[in-house]
């Protein structure tokens, strides 16, 4: 008998590959805020692309 996963246990898998994912994506806008940071670029700068004020990727991404 072949095994169809239910529609949770197919929701359940998704959401832990999407949780995956969305950890690489914010080790990925860490490390692009580090390199842009260190080439000069402005927490203005950085903050208006982030959608975030500058406080805020300051507090987020600041001394790592």
């Amino acid at each position: 008998m072949k095994y169809t996963p239910t529609p949770l246990a197919y929701d359940l898998a998704t959401l832990g590959d999407l949780v995956d994912d969305a950890e690489d994506i914010a080790e990925d806008i860490a490390d692009a805020v580090a390199v842009i940071r260190a080439a000069g670029g402005s927490w203005t700068a950085i903050a208006a692309e982030l959608g975030v004020s500058r406080q805020a990727a300051q507090q987020r991404y600041g001394r790592r």
